[in-house]
């Protein structure tokens, strides 16, 4: 006969984490242009305009980078997207803010539909863990940009 679990034999989870270096020296983003320049380093420039990619900046309250991730990688005209892991990567390192970027890989700098409504999605998700969406940035192969937030005056 199977022995049934019992709570005395559940694991502890216990979550931390530690900055490998300090916060001093890392950016402090005020502008888009700022944003753009992280970015550059982040997204495989190779394949700019091949497919599409997704990349995550994460943020402390002062907007200092606390990390960045090249999180999805798509086709040439779409990419699928898990907010969960946006998300769940953001409440891991206590990020205040977070930054999203998507390329096109055509040069279009115009969003889609699906741009904005996974922009309002994931805005009003990030809210609700006292989170931010700072903003999502469109970037051509050659880091021209647009802000969804900006161009099509959704709430913050």
């Amino acid at each position: 006969m199977a022995r049934l679990p019992t709570l005395s034999n559940l694991g502890e989870l216990d979550v931390v984490y530690k900055y490998h270096e300090s916060m001093e020296g890392r950016p402090e983003l005020k502008n888009p242009q700022q944003v753009v320049d992280v970015l550059k380093h982040v997204f495989d420039t190779q394949k700019m305009g091949l497919q599409e990619q997704l990349v995550v900046i994460y943020l402390n309250r002062q907007n200092k980078v606390i990390g960045t991730c090249n999180m999805f990688k798509g086709s040439h005209s779409s990419i699928v997207i898990d907010m969960r892991l946006i998300l769940g990567a953001a409440i891991k390192i206590m990020a205040s803010g977070i930054i999203v970027s998507h390329n096109h890989p055509s040069g279009n700098l115009k969003s889609s539909n699906e741009d904005r409504v996974f922009t309002k999605r994931l805005a009003s998700a990030a809210s609700l863990v006292d989170m931010k969406l700072i903003d999502h940035l469109i970037v051509t192969p050659d880091f021209k940009y647009a802000s969804i937030l900006e161009d099509q005056d959704l709430d913050h």
